[in-house]
């Protein structure tokens, strides 16, 4: 085996990889702006628009399969990049800084905000906000709604940080690979294995609760776990060094855009059949790992070939994606409350949530949150 020097992958920044998660939170905070408006609403969530159309359903239904195992994919990439910088006290130091911390703020500081509008929404409370997180919230169960993200992946992160300390032998860097598919089709079989076979035991759109504080989705655990791993497998084997053939990159993006077409339209024929069909759920377990498959691939070979390359706007987004993260939902549920009065086009409507979430949380990251003392390491 050959064994190189971490140094010679990293001497310079992943610029695309640095724009793909910022790519991939944009799609987060677009599908919470739309689900207010999906036609078939979700029932964990908090606004109930009479202004609704299956277009916004398809949005979440579909930016829902991908995108947050993209972002483990993403972590787990620049988690053992991180691991190979320093010592483990000090990374998990850093781990526990940069999505411990922020995950505690969100649960005492954002998630209120957020079930507080559930609330008034439903007419459930008369009280003040502030009475309400003093005598209700923390009485009620803490919630932690969408930083189930930030608890899973710091579980991930730690536990890759003490695999790596007491068996860093299978982490040593070989020489570089070109991109391969056989761990991808390794990793298909795998989700489409036991994806369907959760299915069976649970619907796709069941929440794991702990009392009254909802979790995760059981069923898309293994997409988590299997992506994470893969994102470690391909900084350990410098998949991304070489360069992807751009006629490659246009190739993934239509088979990912045509998996999504037939996804949806799976999809729009035969909900909400596929909760209780055994042969329409084998399909709908097929399609979703495809399509997570092409997407992920698309996107990663997109990027590499047309945004590897340094950008101010680019390194701004990049820098703020995780704050944005954290940030976006209070917004996003302000806004759809906000507008409830008013008898607008869904799209009007969507667009104004979206924009306006995407922009606050931008701005309260990069001109408050990280200049405030203590908090810049943080955020």
């Amino acid at each position: 085996m050959v064994v190189l020097k971490e140094s010679n992958f990293s001497q310079s920044r992943i610029f695309f990889m640095d724009y793909l998660r910022a790519f991939a939170v944009i799609l987060v905070v677009l599908a919470h702006s739309a689900i207010a408006y999906m036609q078939n609403l979700a029932d964990f969530w908090y606004i109930y628009d009479s202004n609704v159309s299956i277009l916004m359903d398809l949005t979440v239904f579909l930016v829902d399969k991908f995108v947050m195992v993209l972002l483990f994919f993403i972590a787990g990439f620049f988690s053992l990049y991180s691991l190979t910088k320093m010592d483990l006290l000090s990374y998990l130091r850093k781990r526990f800084i940069r999505i411990g911390i922020p995950l505690m703020i969100g649960i005492v500081f954002f998630n209120p905000v957020v079930t507080y509008i559930s609330k008034v929404t439903k007419k459930n409370i008369v009280d003040d906000y502030a009475s309400y997180w003093i005598n209700d919230y923390f009485v009620e169960g803490i919630q932690l709604n969408y930083l189930w993200f930030l608890l899973v992946l710091l579980i991930f992160t730690v536990t890759l940080g003490f695999i790596y300390q007491y068996k860093k032998d299978i982490f040593n860097f070989t020489q570089s690979k070109d991109f391969s598919y056989k761990p991808m089709l390794f990793v298909f079989t795998i989700c489409l294995i036991i994806y369907f076979i959760s299915t069976i035991i649970t619907s796709d759109y069941d929440w794991f609760y702990i009392g009254n504080t909802r979790l995760l989705q059981p069923t898309r655990m293994i997409f988590y776990v299997t992506f994470f791993c893969l994102g470690v497998y391909a900084y350990k084997n410098h998949w991304f060094i070489s360069n992807f053939s751009k006629k490659k990159s246009l190739y993934w993006f239509v088979l990912a855009f045509i998996s999504a077409v037939v996804l949806g339209l799976f999809y729009n024929f035969y909900y909400p059949d596929l909760l209780y069909s055994t042969p329409l759920k084998i399909i709908n377990s097929f399609l979703v790992c495809i399509l997570t498959i092409f997407s992920i691939i698309a996107l990663v070979c997109l990027f590499k070939n047309f945004l590897n390359i340094p950008s101010k706007i680019g390194r701004m987004i990049s820098d703020n994606s995780y704050s944005i993260y954290l940030l976006h939902y209070p917004f996003v549920v302000f806004f759809q409350y906000y507008l409830l009065s008013y008898d607008m086009f869904f799209l009007f409507k969507f667009i104004i949530v979206f924009i306006f979430s995407l922009v606050l949380s931008l701005f309260l990251s990069k001109y408050f949150l990280r200049r405030l003392p203590g908090l810049g390491v943080v955020f």
